[in-house]
């Protein structure tokens, strides 16, 4: 088959098999329907053209600009790439991985050629010059960048409302907002404007806006360092950030991850759910569950144990809220003074005390203001890490005592809430109980603060059509296992039907 040959099965929505044989596509919605795991593996056996994929989901981009979910989007070049990638297969060339898997990249990783915002004024001309790191792999891997995404101004964000490009909008309900800071990778996988993308974690802002928006999100174990690297992109509070992976389906978190380490990936380890044991432990990580919430989180557990987990009610006493405000104050130390270094590494002329002036939302820059005022003693972070590894290993002490392998609770105490504007700091207010940006971030802080692994799994809609999040927490060092682990409790619980 030569190249107009080839231009021509494209325009027509055919793939050519590995036989040499076109074979007709499925219909637009099923492509868009394609996890990661399987368009990968379409694209590289010759079954499905990269650059058809890639037109099929730039579609539905058009479709989900009502939502804010995206910041840059260049089709063209989107399809460019794409064609490499089925003129390479036509030279008989072995396709890496992730060959032709379009990804969602939050606006705080850098992408050469493409401005990395992070939602604030200050940041509209930073135009880096070199793509990170992390997402380098990715496309040494294969993968294309689809669209940088929406997000919560600087990443400080549980909501992802406070953006120059307007609110992240849930796709379940516009009316509300899709969670933060990662907001816009969460909404458009949702949406199935790709399979999988790159959002960031610092509290919880991979894990959140998954858990809001019926996604799977995955932060790594950061107990002995980044296991992902993190050169070029925007941070928060670089000690405690990292780059989270999100996706429609566990093995397609898992393949990232493998991607993102450097490794081969070669599926998830099978769990038979007889073989796991989970920890519930119902002080502080359901304190604040609204009644939805904890319904339908009860009901997955309910599922789950009738399928053969184990599950062990846990008393952890105050280990749990100690941990999660240690990490508040990692967090706000971590605030102090990571811009600068992350501005000089991309040759920016900008300054971070000129960024930070220009905060558009009252909330996130009054709370850089606390944090730039903050003294610390010397030695008090160190202080701090070494709190974090033994408060870490007490609930892993805790957790082996009692034969658990992972605890599992509500990721999220509340459903999402009606998108306010950004000078409107009154809390929602949820079965009579206040919800602040506080409560968005009290339960996935903990895994944060601790170095843990962790991943948010959907568990069900509440009454109002809204998705609710069951996350797990493993012990450091078990970040496959705890894949594995999810992808047992995937398998039971099955995934939520997609929005409209």
């Amino acid at each position: 088959m030569n190249r107009r040959e080839y231009l021509a099965t494209v325009a027509a929505g055919v793939a050519v098999g590995a036989s040499g044989c076109a074979t007709r596509l499925g219909a637009n919605s099923a492509l868009d329907g394609l996890s990661a795991t399987q368009a990968t593996r379409a694209i590289r056996a010759g079954e499905l053209s990269a650059e058809r994929y890639a037109s099929v989901l730039l579609a539905r981009c058009e479709q989900a600009r009502t939502l804010n979910v995206f910041t840059s989007l260049d089709p063209q070049a989107v399809l460019a790439a794409s064609r490499l990638v089925d003129l390479a297969r036509l030279r008989g060339e072995v396709l890496p991985p992730l060959a032709g898997l379009p990804l969602l990249v939050k606006d705080s990783i850098d992408v050469a050629g493409l401005q990395t915002t992070g939602a604030t004024p200050g940041l509209r001309d930073n135009r880096p010059a070199k793509t990170a790191l992390a997402l380098e792999m990715l496309q040494a891997a294969g993968a294309v960048v689809l669209a940088k995404t929406n997000m919560g101004e600087l990443a400080l964000s549980g909501t992802s409302s406070e953006s120059i490009f307007g609110p992240v909008r849930n796709p379940y309900d516009p009316t509300k907002f899709a969670g933060g800071s990662s907001g816009g990778t969460a909404a458009g996988i949702a949406l199935g404007v790709a399979p999988a993308g790159l959002g960031t974690d610092v509290a919880g802002s991979g894990r959140i806006p998954a858990a809001f928006c019926g996604i799977v999100g995955f932060r790594p174990g950061t107990h002995s360092g980044k296991p992902y690297p993190d050169t070029g992109v925007l941070p928060l509070a670089k000690s405690l950030s990292t780059i989270s992976p999100m996706a429609r389906t566990v093995e397609d978190v898992a393949l990232l991850d493998a991607a993102l380490r450097g490794k081969s990936f070669r599926g998830l380890v099978p769990l038979a759910p007889a073989q796991i044991r989970l920890g519930i432990s119902r002080r502080f990580l359901w304190d604040a569950a609204e009644p939805e919430v904890a319904r339908v989180t009860d009901a997955a557990l309910a599922k789950l144990r009738f399928a053969g987990v184990g599950m062990v009610e846990l008393d952890l006493g105050d280990l749990l809220g100690k941990a999660a405000e240690l990490q508040g104050r990692m967090m706000m130390a971590g605030m102090q003074g990571d811009l600068q270094p992350y501005l000089d590494e991309g040759d920016s002329k900008l300054r971070a005390e000129d960024v930070l002036a220009q905060i558009q939302a009252p909330g996130i820059a009054n709370l850089f203001r606390i944090a730039l005022r903050m003294r610390l003693p010397p030695g008090t972070h160190q202080a701090w890490q070494a709190e974090a590894r033994a408060m870490a290993q007490r609930l892993e002490d805790l957790l082996e005592r009692a034969g658990v392998d992972a605890l599992a609770f509500p990721c999220e105490p509340v459903t999402a809430q009606n998108i306010k504007d950004t000078a409107d700091t009154t809390p929602w207010v949820v079965a009579g109980q206040p919800i602040t940006p506080l409560t968005l971030v009290r339960n996935t802080s903990v895994a944060a603060g601790l170095g843990l692994p962790a991943i948010t799994v959907p568990s069900g809609r509440s009454a109002q059509g809204l998705p609710v999040g069951l996350e797990i927490d493993a012990p450091r060092g078990h970040d496959a296992e705890l894949l594995a682990i999810a992808g047992a409790v995937e398998s039971v619980l099955g995934p939520l039907t997609r929005p409209i």
